[in-house]
């Protein structure tokens, strides 16, 4: 990501002393700090979240499939997504019109749109930002603006 988009996220990632490792094809951002550690930043969920202690452990967390790779990659909706015709091509990535963090959301593939990964990154963490104080629960109304 760009300096302004890895600058959308400081409120939750901190400073950016950390490089990219990954972006998923569901628009999250798998990163190294440089004091170690991989995180998992989920875009659409606006959280972040431990990965591994260290990029090999976190490449053979991939190689292995195991269930962690199912929660970060979702490879089934990913495949349903393709069947349905939705393939996001190179700097793309699928965003969910309703957002997991609402209970409405769906993991369906006419929950999601291909995008540009950059918008993904950038506008999800202004959403994600002006509500991460909110208790869970709370009623919010979404104003896009042009």
């Amino acid at each position: 990501p760009a300096a302004s988009n890895a600058e959308a996220w400081e409120w939750l990632i901190g400073d950016r002393n950390w490089q990219p490792v990954i972006c998923s094809k569901l628009g999250d951002l798998f990163f190294e700090r440089a004091e170690g550690g991989v995180y998992w930043l989920s875009c659409s969920a606006g959280s972040l979240e431990f990965a591994a202690v260290d990029r090999a452990a976190f490449d053979e967390i991939c190689r292995n499939g195991g269930p962690e790779v199912s929660e970060w990659f979702g490879p089934s909706l990913i495949e349903s997504l393709h069947e349905a015709g939705k393939i996001a091509g190179e700097g793309q990535c699928y965003l969910f019109i309703t957002l997991p963090i609402f209970e409405e959301c769906r993991y369906e593939p006419d929950n999601l749109a291909v995008v540009p990964s950059h918008e993904v990154f950038a506008g999800l963490a202004n959403i994600h930002r002006q509500i991460a104080d909110l208790p869970d629960g709370s009623k919010v109304q979404i104003k896009v603006i042009d």
